[in-house]
């Protein structure tokens, strides 16, 4: 149970290190605003997809 809980409160931390990485002009884009590659994945984002790719 208590691993369970301190899974949730690390991605509730992730969750708002995005957010607060998105505030501003990303959160409120205007049309000279360039939203492309703001967002970056997570090396375990992309390990947990690399094995999934590999199951198929």
């Amino acid at each position: 149970m208590q691993a369970e809980l301190n899974e949730e409160w690390e991605t509730r931390a992730k969750l708002e290190k995005q957010v607060e990485e998105l505030r501003g002009e990303a959160l409120y884009p205007t049309r000279d605003t360039i939203i492309h590659g703001l967002h970056k994945d997570s090396k375990e984002d992309v390990d947990r997809m690399v094995q999934d790719l590999e199951k198929q």
